[in-house]
């Protein structure tokens, strides 16, 4: 520890004045005014961040600031690891959420290039996380105790910080047409530029604990605020240690850089003006020259274990911003309470003011029967990647997934699913106005419709073409999906065919009504699945958050 130049005793360091400051005395230093005004020799200083003695200091070489020393805790139950600079003792692991004493030893740990202190107190960051709770009325209770908050812990998270140069001439070919009479004459242009782009701050965190779902949930981070690495940052702080290989995202980051180089150019007046399209300019050589270093970034860390005891999941706050982001499993029992509460008043006024015929009702079960096997298939997927990793390109690298974890390996692209949903919602429209008057009601056929055009146009639009999932076996997917599949088949026939009998009608909506609603209890667990986590084995650093 830094001591009080004031007092003598111990300074720790407060993210919201971005100063150390004593708690005993109440003085107040900036990290620069200790070091510019030589209150410690270099050896105090050493001894108090936890430095050990250079070896060669007598020769009058320069120290080795490429490691510094620090306490490392392991958890014995499974293998996490947190570095600190103090003498501290460490009593529940950050990552399985178990309450141990952690194992403590002493050694020199790889020192980062850059840090960006916290900006961001525990009392903000607790803050913030019960109004997000205050918003989330289905959250077990347990999770809003203020002995669960209050284990909100600050852990410098290791991320590798690219930087990216593109330069050299650049020739992009462009065409214009234009009419004359009845012809059309096309101009060709070579369109030649010199590149001169430079990109800092390009960041992914380096640890394969950090789930790639979290880091980009609470990013980004100012990477202006970097400050060069000093241990005395860490006073009052822990930290993880990259295991990810610092080239893993190279190619990521190239794709960035020449992604942004392309926007520009395309909305160059130049280039507009002489026909050079957004995909000719993607198709030239611009080949990034990308280099990376290592950075410690401030972030709030709180897990919660389930009752159950194998399962936890976690709340993150971007310790510079405030960004937060958390597992919010729901409670079955507040989620039933709430849906009583909510599905019998709108049933009420539904009834007060529409009248459903028994073929509107079977057709709306039907619907809602899509609806949930939608919703279904979209989770399935999710939980299968998740339970396998593939959706944390940082855990896969360090811990590849055995290729029958795959599946069948099919990829799905989000771009494809949209101009399916889109292709479906423009078939129903066609079939409303030819036959809607026969079957159903129009506005029936045309109102789904609708909806499929615009989650079609939503996902080839919104999400990049490029973010793909991977399909669940169809083992698993059939144990859900087929309730809303014989929702819609039962529910859909029985409209069609139209019994003259109405209990008929109400009993075949009761039963498809049943069985959806078997399926939502289903996309709840697959909910909660998602939003809770296997405990982490890490037993030999970088293990499989997923084993």
């Amino acid at each position: 520890m830094i001591k009080c130049p004031s007092c003598g005793s111990d300074l720790r360091y407060d993210p919201a004045e971005k100063q150390f400051v004593c708690d005993y005395c109440g003085s107040r230093f900036a990290v620069q005014e200790l070091l510019d005004r030589r209150i410690i020799t270099a050896k105090e200083y050493r001894e108090a961040a936890g430095i050990s003695e250079p070896e060669d200091e007598a020769s009058g070489q320069e120290e080795d600031t490429s490691t510094y020393e620090a306490s490392v805790f392991t958890c014995p139950m499974c293998g996490g690891e947190l570095l600190s600079t103090d003498e501290t003792y460490v009593t529940f692991c950050s990552y399985c959420g178990s309450s141990v004493m952690l194992d403590r030893t002493r050694k020199r740990v790889a020192a980062p290039d850059v840090i960006i202190p916290f900006a961001v107190s525990k009392e903000d960051c607790e803050a913030s996380y019960r109004k997000m709770l205050a918003g989330a009325p289905y959250v077990p209770t347990e999770m809003k105790t203020q002995e669960q908050i209050a284990k909100f812990r600050g852990i410098y998270m290791p991320y590798w910080v690219y930087s990216a140069e593109v330069s050299g001439p650049l020739t992009v070919k462009g065409e214009r047409e234009k009419r004359k009479g009845d012809y059309i004459y096309t101009d060709h242009y070579a369109i030649d530029t010199i590149l001169d782009g430079k990109y800092d701050g390009i960041s992914y965190d380096a640890s394969s604990t950090f789930s790639d779902s979290l880091s980009s949930a609470v990013a980004p981070f100012n990477f202006d605020e970097a400050q060069p690495f000093t241990p005395a940052y860490m006073s009052g702080f822990y930290a993880d240690t990259e295991d990810v290989p610092r080239d893993t995202y190279e190619d990521d980051t190239a794709r960035v850089v020449k992604s942004d180089v392309v926007k520009r150019l395309y909305t160059d007046a130049e280039f507009a003006r002489n026909g050079a399209g957004k995909e000719e300019i993607g198709k030239s050589p611009i080949i990034p020259k990308v280099k990376e270093r290592l950075g410690y970034f401030p972030v709030w860390f709180l897990s919660f274990r389930s009752k159950t005891g194998n399962r936890v999941s976690y709340a993150v706050v971007n310790g510079q911003t405030g960004e937060i982001a958390a597992d919010l499993p729901v409670s079955f029992g507040k989620y039933f309470i709430g849906s009583l509460l909510i599905a019998v008043p709108i049933f009420l006024l539904l009834t007060l003011f529409a009248t459903f015929t028994p073929r509107m009702t079977l057709l709306i079960a039907a619907a809602l029967g899509a609806v949930g096997m939608i919703i279904a298939n979209n989770q399935l997927n999710r939980v299968f990647m998740r339970d396998k990793g593939l959706d944390d390109k940082g855990l896969t690298t360090v811990n590849p997934p055995k290729e029958e974890s795959y599946g069948s390996k099919k990829k799905t692209n989000y771009k494809n699913i949209g101009e399916s949903f889109s292709a479906v919602g423009t078939v129903l429209i066609i079939v409303g106005f030819l036959a809607g008057r026969i079957f159903a009601p129009l506005f029936l056929i045309v109102v789904p419709a609708l909806i499929f055009i615009g989650i079609g146009s939503h996902l080839k639009t919104k999400i990049s073409p490029d973010r793909v999932v991977y399909s669940a076996p169809a083992k698993d997917k059939i144990k859900v999906m087929w309730k809303p599949l014989v929702t819609i088949i039962l529910c859909a026939g029985m409209a069609i065919v139209n019994p003259f009998r109405d209990y008929i009608c109400y009993a075949g909506v009761i039963a498809g009504m049943a069985l959806v609603c078997w399926c939502f209890l289903d996309i709840i667990k697959a909910h909660n699945y998602l939003t809770t986590r296997k405990l982490p084995q890490l037993g030999a650093r970088g293990g499989d958050e997923n084993a």
